[in-house]
């Protein structure tokens, strides 16, 4: 290869060695000759289309039509199979569109490319992340999706992006267990985007008796209804957003309200039995570094909260301690948050009472005996003395930093909030 010539510049410009021609593009339509033995080498589909089978396509001298795909992708695709491995895509709708081609191609190689382009550009904007991980099958990218779901999906379903969503994606969002937004908002938003849909304008609660109009709803939100939760609306919000619509049966209508009145399942098979969605609970190990540290009467941690409020939900010790003081308060300015008296032989996994961590502070955890007065009045020092095991210094997660030395703690439990 000549110094300063890209891979590829030379096969792109030998027009006279190249036979085969394929017409790209949709609506702008792009003439693109290659040679067909650099597609085969990559491509599984091509390799059938012009050497293995009787398709079309292997006889034809007339341009193969590439009808689902832009010319500038196709071009990116065939420099790559030229040997440009260091390919650079303008944005990521244009490396979606390449991910698409080489998928469509069975190009697992080219695949690889795209994906780690996406992994690396689509981090803040959930309708990209959501396509990579629903309609692009991207794998990597769900937990990403789903975390922030958590965290965006009431603003999200508010916006113009969810009403064009692809079904699928829909479907995703609805099946999430962890989201923290009421069911009758997730309710209407999935009306206003069924209706979109079906070219409404805006949503109109068909007139009593419209059956009709509730069925073509019910057929265009397809699967999606039954991941709907009803259960976990109140009886009122049902009457007054659901039933109207005439989207369920009768009897599934009639079906859903003795649930509601008896607490007991509605037995309606196609229809969700679960209530309401919970808030995502997570849990944060203290990685023992060695074997018992030593006795001590008290163990201190520090918990640096990122960009979410949480609340401490449990902990759990790594034995049972007979009577324990527990502590956390705000390191900057010491306000307490929780302050408990364990008394007794504890149980390994201790609830916390009712707290709130504010996002982006910084708090100081205690667990401690009783004072040395105490000791001294009980006159069991020993048996007051903490089994202190020796920590990996910090430990993270997506909510917070953990910061300790050596703790009595073996795990911390959290709810996002």
């Amino acid at each position: 290869m000549a110094e300063g010539e890209v891979p590829g510049d030379y096969i792109k410009e030998r027009t006279d060695l190249h036979d085969t021609i394929f017409l790209v593009g949709s609506e702008k339509k792009e003439k693109i000759s290659t040679i067909k033995y650099f597609l085969v080498n990559y491509s599984l589909y091509f390799r059938k289309m012009l050497l293995e089978t009787d398709m079309r396509e292997k006889f034809t001298k007339d341009s193969i039509k590439i009808k689902d795909h832009e010319p500038d992708v196709f071009k990116l695709m065939l420099s790559y199979v030229y040997g440009e491995h260091h390919l650079q895509f303008v944005d990521v709708d244009q490396a979606m569109r390449f991910h698409v081609l080489v998928n469509y191609c069975l190009m697992p190689k080219l695949m690889s490319v795209s994906s780690k382009y996406l992994m690396d550009n689509c981090k803040k904007n959930l309708c990209d992340v959501l396509k990579c991980a629903v309609i692009l099958n991207i794998k990597e990218m769900e937990p990403r999706a789903e975390k922030m779901l958590q965290t965006e999906v009431e603003s999200f379903l508010a916006s113009e992006h969810f009403e064009d969503l692809e079904k699928a994606i829909v479907e995703f969002i609805v099946q999430q267990e962890h989201i923290d937004i009421k069911e009758i908002c997730l309710w209407r938003a999935l009306l206003k985007w069924a209706n979109k849909r079906l070219n409404e304008v805006e949503l109109k609660t068909p007139k009593c008796g419209d059956f009709y109009e509730g069925s073509i709803l019910r057929d265009e939100l397809g699967n999606i209804l039954t991941y709907v939760r009803f259960l976990g609306m109140s009886q009122e919000e049902f009457a007054q957003y659901v039933v109207p619509t005439y989207i369920l049966t009768k009897d599934e209508v009639v079906g859903i309200f003795v649930a509601m009145a008896t607490g007991k399942p509605h037995g309606l098979g196609v229809l969700s039995e679960e209530k309401v969605r919970t808030k995502l609970i997570f849990d944060v190990e203290l990685k023992v570094n060695g074997q018992l540290h030593h006795m001590d009467s008290s163990c201190h941690l520090e918990i640096k909260v990122k960009d979410r409020n949480l609340r401490l939900k449990s902990f759990e010790l790594h034995h049972s301690i007979l009577n324990l003081n527990f502590h956390v308060n705000v390191k900057n300015t010491g306000e307490s948050v929780v302050s408990q008296l364990i008394s007794g032989n504890s149980s390994v996994t201790i609830a916390v009472d009712d707290n709130i961590l504010k996002a982006n502070l910084t708090y100081h955890l205690e667990v401690s005996n009783p004072s040395y007065d105490d000791y001294q009045v009980l006159g069991y020092y020993d048996s007051f003395m903490l089994p202190v095991y020796k920590c990996v210094p910090k430990v993270s997660c997506d909510y917070c930093n953990i910061l300790v030395r050596s703790s009595v703690i073996k795990s911390l439990k959290f709810v996002l909030i």
